[in-house]
C-alpha cells in the first residue's frame, strides 16, 4: 500500500510524502525493489541524486540486482554529470 500512494504522491509533485512512503516501505519490507527505484526516482525530483545513488547502492548490496535499480542509479550518475558541466 505504501508504494501506491507513493506514486500517487509523487504524480501529484508531493515529493516529501512520497519520499516518507518509500521509507515506510523499506522499512516494512527491506526486499520490496520498487520501492527503491521509486525512492531513487523522488530523491532525483527533489535534486538529491547523490542520495539516489545512494539509496540504489543500498539496494545492490542487499543483492537486490534488478535492472530497475540499475537504470535508477544510471539516471542519478548522468543528472550529476549535467549538474558538472
Amino acid at each position: 500500500q505504501s508504494i501506491e500512494q507513493a506514486l500517487v504522491y509523487q504524480n501529484l509533485d508531493r515529493l516529501e510524502d512520497a519520499l516518507t512512503c518509500c521509507n515506510k516501505a523499506i522499512r516494512l519490507n527491506p526486499d520490496l525493489i520498487k520501492a527503491y527505484s521509486i525512492k531513487g526516482r523522488v530523491l532525483q525530483d527533489l535534486g538529491r541524486d547523490e542520495e539516489s545513488i545512494q539509496c540504489c547502492d543500498s539496494a545492490l548490496l542487499q543483492g537486490l540486482n534488478q535492472e530497475e535499480i540499475y537504470l535508477t542509479k544510471g539516471l542519478a550518475l548522468s543528472n550529476l554529470k549535467k549538474n558538472e558541466e
